[in-house]
């Protein structure tokens, strides 16, 4: 095996490791229940009250006047494990109660490292909403949910993981002690035949 095609090997492997990893969370495929903490691969959501599933709905709040849905002041917090980037929510259901014009009147407040808070932006209307087109490229950690007055519920969710900036510095050194051993003992072997 030629020492190119190795190290083509390994930095595929490398890029393949060091890479977002994509999620996609579909809360109406769930089975109906209510739940203090809904926890999901790679996060979780609470709630003002109990979280709501409803199979093939998505997910609401417990409480309010609509029982499955948030509405009237009811929140929904999701948090990550682990700080994430693209994130986006769906919304398939809203309704306008207060006569408006607009659907799923609500705020969204969405959080960075440490907690701090990215800002608090109002949307309406369903559809599915990218919180970088509100943050940027910022780190994310978790966003809430707040509704007006009309009611909403949020069917699901997409993040990457965001790309650790720590490790691969790190393992860099490591990387290249371990390439430059690999091309001794190919040279070594030339040098032998």
């Amino acid at each position: 095996m030629k020492f190119r095609n190795i190290v083509f090997g390994v930095m595929g492997n490398v890029a393949a490791i060091v890479g977002a990893q994509a999620a996609t969370v579909d809360f109406y495929t769930l089975p109906t229940s209510s739940t203090p903490e809904l926890f999901f691969d790679g996060g979780s959501v609470t709630g003002s009250a109990d979280v709501q599933v409803l199979n093939y709905n998505g997910i609401g709040i417990v409480g309010g006047s609509i029982d499955t849905a948030v509405d009237g002041n009811e929140s929904m917090a999701f948090s990550f494990s682990a700080p994430v980037n693209n994130v986006t929510y769906s919304v398939q259901f809203t309704a306008n109660i207060d006569g408006d014009g607009t659907l799923g009147d609500r705020s969204i407040e969405i959080f960075g490292l440490g907690g701090t808070s990215l800002g608090t932006f109002s949307q309406f209307n369903i559809g599915t909403f990218a919180l970088s087109d509100l943050v940027g490229a910022a780190i994310i950690t978790g966003f809430e949910l707040t509704a007006e007055v009309d009611f909403f519920r949020v069917s699901g969710i997409s993040f990457d993981l965001a790309p650790s900036e720590v490790p691969i510095p790190a393992a860099l050194p490591l990387f290249l002690a371990g390439l430059a051993g690999v091309g001794a003992i190919g040279r070594k072997r030339k040098q032998s035949e």
